[in-house]
């Protein structure tokens, strides 16, 4: 892909020299920004909203393909402004958009709006699932209005289905996961603790190209990657997920610890790699030393949960559809109360979109009856908590006319290294 061109005097500043190979290979399509900008217009239309303004990272970095500070304006009809703060130079570069313009403050706004032959009186619609607070008060003064419309159905509606551009960083981001869990053996040895055998997953997944931040929507939403061991396992904590984990303190109360991994203890290992933004979800399974066998028939029947409901993953069916059949499932091997945690604290989903968030749409969850569309992205979500261990497998999935197809590849056994 060729660069950019650059209009902008500071763009030196931005990149005092010639941008790497790598880097602008991961830049937008210029088909795929317009694309994206001509439905999200289109969706504005139907809602009866006027104009939007975008303002969160991940709404700016998929309308625009850049993610500096900045304030997009997108009128039903005309051209979209993409107004920088910082950094004018670089937005200039990785975003296609013809204009890209700078601004000050958000103060500045209205009249910059105005001047574009538009009107914010008329009405506007803001991110208000992503919008603080504080800032939606601030401008609704600001601005003199009493309310604003909602971008999220319209955002989520556009993103839940991915083009074959997303697809592919997806497949990337699977290649880049089958290394990482290949690596995983080498560290494995007794008494290593969780958090040491975290920081080699980590490293080989920046060594691999991946970021190690996994995004996603919400307040208080904060996790990093798992290493779970034993009775760890058990944990419940904060986290909408069938195990936490320990964690390291009250302050970060899951994920790994600096438990140390006893010998034939399963090991459950849960993180997203990611390229060009997108993530592709996996969990594995690892033990140092022989297992005892009914880990292994439970994550074996774990598997055949999996080809089950992916054979039912399609176009049309309803997404509780499949959690209800993955409990179904459960009982039929005997593990109804250790799927998806016990019957009392049993979580409601068995799978969650992943794309350029790990918990986006669709929701293979009770009470959810959207049906699913090809090319829709999610992960199964597998998880037994027995009494003192949970034995997971997690891949990520894209939704076919007739069935869902597996994109992470990462071997799916139950990895036992030598406990010497």
């Amino acid at each position: 892909m060729p660069a950019r061109p650059s209009n902008s005097a500071d763009f030196p500043r931005s990149f005092p020299f010639d941008p790497p190979a790598f880097y602008i290979e991961t830049l937008t399509p210029e088909e795929e920004i317009r694309s994206r900008l001509n439905s999200f217009k289109e969706g504005l239309k139907a809602a009866g909203i006027p104009s939007a303004l975008v303002m969160h990272n991940l709404g700016l970095c998929y309308l625009t393909g850049t993610m500096q500070t900045g304030f997009l304006f997108v009128p039903q009809d005309g051209e979209p402004v993409l107004w920088v703060k910082q950094d004018l130079g670089r937005a200039r570069f990785e975003s296609p958009l013809s204009n890209v313009r700078p601004i000050r403050s958000l103060k500045e706004l209205p009249d910059l709006v105005r001047s574009e032959g538009h009107s914010i009186s008329d009405g506007i619609g803001l991110e208000m699932d992503a919008l603080p607070a504080s800032t939606y008060l601030f401008l609704m003064s600001q601005w003199k209005l009493n309310k604003a419309a909602d971008l999220t159905p319209i955002l989520r509606d556009l993103r839940v289905v991915k083009s074959e551009w997303e697809l592919q960083a997806m497949r990337e981001a699977a290649d880049m996961g089958v290394q990482v869990f290949a690596g995983i053996p080498e560290v494995l040895r007794p008494g290593v603790t969780e958090t040491r055998v975290m920081g080699h997953v980590t490293a080989t997944a920046l060594a691999s190209g991946s970021q190690v931040f996994t995004r996603a929507k919400g307040m208080n939403v904060e996790f990093t990657w798992q290493v779970i061991s034993g009775i760890n396992g058990t944990m419940q904590g904060h986290h909408d997920n069938v195990t936490s984990g320990l964690g390291l303190s009250p302050a970060w109360p899951a994920d790994s610890s600096m438990k140390p991994i006893g010998v034939g203890e399963p090991i459950m290992i849960d993180f997203s790699t990611n390229s060009k933004g997108y993530q592709a979800d996996e969990s594995r399974m690892f033990s140092i030393g022989e297992p005892e066998s009914r880990y292994l028939r439970a994550h074996e029947w774990l598997r055949q949960i999996e080809e089950t409901l992916a054979s039912r993953m399609r176009a049309g069916a309803p997404c509780e559809e499949i959690y209800f059949l993955a409990l179904e499932e459960a009982e039929k091997g005997g593990y109804g109360n250790y799927l998806l945690g016990p019957r009392d604290r049993k979580l409601k989903y068995v799978g969650h979109g992943v794309g350029l968030e790990s918990n986006e749409p669709p929701f293979l969850a009770a009470g959810v009856k959207t049906e699913l569309k090809a090319g829709m992205t999610a992960a199964l979500e597998l998880k037994m908590v027995l009494d003192d261990a949970v034995i997971a497998f997690e891949n990520t999935f894209l939704v076919g006319e007739d069935r869902a197809e597996k994109i992470t590849k990462a071997d799916e056994g139950f990895t036992i290294v030598s406990g010497r």
